[in-house]
């Protein structure tokens, strides 16, 4: 159970720093990719392309009227990685 709030509130936290990304000012309109070639997570959360962020992920088809809050939980980043991934 723990578990699965604990991915649910990192998929939010991901989705609302995505949001910043999509109303911050860039040259072009930041949008969503399209189509079979687009990145898409495991999560089914959707790379967005022209975003102010580096790297930005939204999930599509949302119905962003029905939340009134946002919570943002912390998320530990290392730079751990199997000298495979290096």
């Amino acid at each position: 159970m723990q578990n699965s709030i604990t991915s649910a509130v990192l998929s939010l936290s991901i989705l609302s720093l995505s949001l910043l990304g999509l109303t911050a000012c860039t040259s072009e309109p930041a949008r969503l990719q399209q189509g079979s070639d687009a990145e898409t997570t495991k999560d089914g959360l959707v790379k967005v392309d022209h975003s102010k962020l580096d790297l930005s992920y939204a999930r599509p088809n949302v119905e962003w009227k029905k939340y009134t809050k946002l919570y943002f939980a912390p998320v530990k980043v290392t730079n751990d990685h199997p000298v495979v991934v290096k």
